[in-house]
């Protein structure tokens, strides 16, 4: 069996878990650029699709961060400052250099993708997807037999893949009108795509927060223009500290993913070699499955890319068909907090 549509030998190195994360507040990872007559500060985006994501530096940066943070060894959170010693948490697990010294990490991240998209649908929230947002979904799975012959969408039309009961044959999507596609080729019932394969994959927390919504699939191209049509936008204005008041010309815009949107992403963790004399020495400890699980629950509370301190960026992880605790117990009192979470979940 593959993994990942790699090589089985793979798995024989690392562990590869997938995760799920929901947007508990609008997302901002800036590129520091803007557009004209748009938004001053603007997020990073795919270039082809030009759907945003979270790149892998971000969440590689804030975990390593955070583990810093709860190990104590907020020195080795920074590039230029980092120990490089064989018993440092830090450094064993995320890698460093150091001069001419240099080790790699033992943990590799992937881009967090967007799943499914918080839309206004007939004056409701309901989510959207795509078939290359499938394909890219089932590419991740060790049994990715959907991800070739998802059938092509037109442009006006959608597929419901999870409703609230009621019979509908138009839906307002955002600012277009478009058309039920024909049941008989409908992709909830072919052999191409099940539906239930989607969902059943999906952790049972998010599973259960999306039943009172309806979920569409539209096409790459209509999902792309509803995505960046229904970016977060918000307006802010600089403040002079001297006088506390505004700073002529000041003002400024910037925009987020907005919150309850569901991503996807994995993670490889590095396994201990089956001959014991070809491993690096563990000296740290360190269980770098639990370190790096534990920094996220830090994201959930703090947040992770830009404007944090101005109610952006928290993530709540998943794991496939699991969910994450709450902070573990054996953490430190210090680090523990209580983290709020959407209706629903």
């Amino acid at each position: 069996m593959s993994t990942n549509g790699k090589n089985e030998s793979i798995s024989t190195f690392y562990n590869f878990v997938p995760y799920y994360y929901l947007s508990l507040d609008p997302i901002h990872v800036g590129i520091g650029g803007y557009r004209i007559g748009e938004v001053d500060n603007i997020v990073v985006r795919e270039p082809s699709s030009r759907i945003p994501y979270i790149p892998a530096t971000t969440i590689a940066g804030a975990s390593r961060a955070y583990s810093a943070l709860i190990k104590q060894k907020l020195d080795c959170a920074h590039q230029q400052k980092m120990c490089g010693k064989d018993d440092c948490p830090i450094c064993f697990t995320y890698g460093f250099t150091n001069g001419n010294d240099s080790r790699k990490s033992k943990v590799i991240f992937y881009d967090l993708n967007i799943l499914l998209f918080p839309i206004r649908i007939d004056n409701e929230r309901g989510y959207i997807t795509s078939p290359n947002v499938i394909r890219s979904f089932f590419l991740d799975k060790p049994n990715p037999e959907f991800r070739d012959d998802i059938q092509h969408i037109k442009d006006n039309e959608y597929v419901v893949l999870q409703t609230k009961g009621v019979s509908i044959t138009t839906s307002d999507i955002g600012k277009f009108n478009l058309e039920k596609k024909n049941s008989n080729i409908d992709l909830t019932h072919t052999k191409t795509f099940n539906k239930d394969k989607l969902f059943t994959q999906l952790p049972s927390q998010i599973r259960d927060y999306l039943d009172p919504f309806t979920v569409y699939m539209v096409s790459d191209r209509m999902f792309s223009i509803l995505v960046n049509d229904n970016m977060e936008v918000r307006t802010s204005v600089s403040i002079d500290p001297m006088t506390g008041s505004a700073i002529s010309g000041g003002l400024y815009t910037y925009e987020s993913i907005p919150r309850f949107t569901i991503f996807h992403h994995s993670i490889w963790f590095e396994k201990e070699l089956p001959k014991p004399e070809t491993n690096e020495p563990n000296k740290a400890k360190v269980d770098i499955q639990k370190l790096v699980k534990d920094s996220f629950q830090l994201i959930e509370g703090i947040g992770l890319g830009g404007m944090t301190t101005r109610g952006m960026g928290r993530l709540k992880q998943y794991e496939e068909n699991t969910v994450s605790s709450n902070y573990d117990e054996s953490m430190d009192d210090t680090t523990k907090q209580d983290t709020p979470s959407p209706e629903g979940v």
